[in-house]
């Protein structure tokens, strides 16, 4: 290891110290999990642990796996500066941490908590059986498209590994993961008002959810509903605790570590669970190590691409993207997607990509600025959200805070607005739904 790599090491053992404290602090203002939990706890193993482990195991990738994945196949530690990209990292830490910090607000009045406990459940009701009933339906549309779950699964696996045909309901996939958000709903219900008949459409829902989980083979998005479920009652309690954690952590483990082959073993096929040690750190390594990577070569990337610094004009493209016949590009012809830039740049094999962290799409848009002014903003909006949700004691308050943090890890570790207002169209919109209602109640009695 090189002087370099072992200073960069020590940049991100730093972020690690900082992490801590930052939680031992967070812990000793509420008893309640918040976005900023979620977020600085992704931060820490993102750039802090996973960057230390990449470093330390990456001269074993080659000669562990007979496939090396492109991301990491382009890392070359004598060409690559480790350290310049630890600072970058350090600096876009920083810039989360003391936005966040400038603009959250721990203490609250009893007339603001009695404002943000005033809502009407009537709407929410309204929210569940609508879109409870579109998504249903949706989800069924879907699987019977594949001839029934078990086939829907198996599909879902081969899409996986690139080799699996998709459902001509395509645009399904934009409506049917709104089964979660109406289970949460349920649950908050009925944590809220203790409904035997919130209880059961809970469990209709949650089912539904499941084949929904089962379907989509998305291991982020079954560590995210049930850490929702779990972290959000613990939070509704004032339970919550870093000790509590401990189920939800094995499960986040188990999925990363073994989620392909659970999956695999789901859609009737055999698979070869790892049991080596060793083996199961380079691979825990390998899956979390696409941020790192990212910051690690977007130096280069950029000072050698044919694009440059984009200069945020991307973000105007972006929104029209979302608008169908591809009229972005009849605007403009050379179109710029950093998520297709950043792929086109570690040229993985076709049918793959390589998406854009905030980090990495804040240094394709101003270098060292463009990171601390998107991080900046970042914990801005995290700030925004534990401002609103915190000062509420109700189950929804707590619940859909932890969902709010998760929707944020999200942006984080994969920013591409296309994706995030269509394809996360879930996780947001039951957000901004009950702040909508929230601020409707809020006005009637004022």
């Amino acid at each position: 290891m090189s002087l370099n790599q072992e200073l960069a090491v020590g940049v991100h053992l730093v972020i690690i110290f900082i992490s801590v404290c930052l939680e031992i602090y967070r812990s000793s203002l509420t008893k309640k999990a918040n976005a900023f939990f979620i977020i600085n706890s992704v931060l820490g193993l993102y750039l802090g642990l996973i960057p230390i482990a990449y470093i330390t195991l990456y001269p074993y990738f080659s000669t562990t796996f007979y496939y090396t994945p492109a991301h990491i196949a382009v890392t070359d530690f004598s060409v690559d500066n480790p350290l310049f990209t630890s600072i970058v990292i350090l600096l876009g830490y920083t810039a989360v941490v003391v936005s966040y910090f400038l603009f959250f607000k721990s203490k609250s009045t009893v007339k603001e908590r009695n404002y943000f406990n005033s809502f009407n459940v009537v709407y929410i009701r309204l929210f569940c059986y609508v879109f409870g009933c579109f998504s249903l339906l949706a989800l069924f549309v879907y699987v019977n498209s594949f001839g029934g779950v078990t086939e829907a699964i198996v599909s879902a696996s081969l899409i996986r590994r690139h080799d699996g045909e998709t459902s001509s309901f395509t645009i399904l996939r934009y409506i049917y993961p709104l089964v979660q958000s109406v289970a949460i709903f349920f649950f908050c219900l009925f944590l809220h008002a203790r409904k035997k008949t919130d209880l059961f459409l809970f469990f209709v829902f949650f089912i539904a959810s499941i084949v929904f989980l089962l379907v989509n083979a998305g291991r982020s998005n079954v560590v995210v509903f049930f850490g929702v479920l779990f972290i959000g009652w613990l939070s509704y309690r004032n339970t919550f605790s870093i000790v509590k954690l401990f189920p939800f952590v094995l499960l986040g483990l188990s999925l990363a570590l073994f989620g392909n082959e659970i999956f695999t073993l789901l859609s009737g096929e055999e698979a070869a669970f790892k049991t080596d040690f060793f083996r199961i750190s380079l691979s825990l390594t390998r899956e979390l190590s696409h941020v790192y990577v990212n910051l690690l070569k977007v130096d280069s990337f950029t000072l050698s691409g044919d694009t440059g610094i984009l200069y945020f004009q991307d973000l105007l493209v972006s929104m029209l993207e979302i608008l169908p016949g591809g009229i972005e590009k009849e605007i403009w012809q050379d179109t710029v997607n950093p998520t297709k830039l950043n792929t086109f740049n570690f040229s993985p094999p076709p049918g793959t990509g390589i998406i854009v962290d905030l980090f990495t799409y804040g240094y394709y848009q101003f270098a060292i600025f463009g990171v601390v002014f998107v991080s900046f903003i970042f914990g801005w909006f995290l700030a925004v959200l534990d401002n609103f949700f915190i000062k509420g004691d109700t189950a929804f308050h707590g619940v859909l805070l932890v969902w709010a943090g998760f929707f944020m890890m999200g942006v984080f570790t994969s920013l591409e607005i296309k994706s995030i207002i269509l394809g996360r169209a879930a996780y947001w919109l039951p957000l901004l739904f009950f702040i909508i209602i929230s601020k409707i109640s809020w006005s009637k009695k004022c």
